[in-house]
């Protein structure tokens, strides 16, 4: 959350190449206090990454670019609402936990929060993936940080259990990670750090 000039403060980032004075400028961080709205969408202990945002890949012999984080973990894992807001949509129309080469279908469960209680901005948050009948909350429901919404699951375009975490900011999809404030905590949960391994679940 402090701006890259703050943290090159800091002992330990002062070797660190991009905090040398005439790279800070260079490096394309934002030399300003951040502002970090969501809490983590899961519990990232046994979480692993298998798909970044806007990471070329290829998912079923289909080339694209991805439009999310992917969070890989065991089927039914509780997902979180992220911030304070309103449940704009729940889409279920899967009633198994099948990936779409056993399923067929592409659609998958999802749900979708509004996010726009004491922010400048409105956020959409896209989960999907969802596992079949776990929807916690319906459309128009209320949340706020750390709800359970729904458990993580792979149905629709899916190769595994693991849970998409989508944003987007006027329409556009915006990389969802760094809007969340990693040392969020609540009910005495603590949100470890990120263990990102090679990809495996999309």
């Amino acid at each position: 959350q402090l701006p890259i000039s703050q943290v090159c403060e800091i002992q330990k980032y002062k070797v660190l190449e991009v905090c040398k004075e005439d790279n800070i400028s260079d490096s394309g961080q934002i030399d300003e206090e951040q502002a970090k709205p969501f809490a983590p969408p899961i519990d990232f202990t046994n979480s692993t990454i298998t798909s970044f945002f806007k990471e070329e890949r290829i998912v079923y012999g289909e080339s694209d670019v991805h439009s999310a984080w992917d969070l890989a973990n065991s089927a039914q894992t509780p997902v979180y609402s992220v911030c304070d807001g309103v449940v704009e949509k729940v889409n279920f129309t899967q009633d198994s936990n099948l990936p779409y080469d056993q399923s067929g279908n592409s659609v998958g469960n999802t749900i979708t929060l509004k996010c726009d209680s004491d922010y400048d901005e409105t956020y959409y948050v896209i989960f999907a993936h969802l596992y079949p009948n776990s929807a916690k909350v319906k459309a128009g429901n209320t949340v706020s940080h750390w709800t359970q919404v729904a458990s993580a699951g792979t149905t629709g375009y899916s190769t595994g259990n693991h849970l998409h975490y989508q944003v987007s900011l006027d329409g556009q999809v915006v990389d969802g990670m760094s809007l969340i404030d990693f040392t969020y905590e609540n009910s005495g949960i603590e949100k470890p750090p990120f263990k990102p391994y090679e990809p495996m679940y999309n």
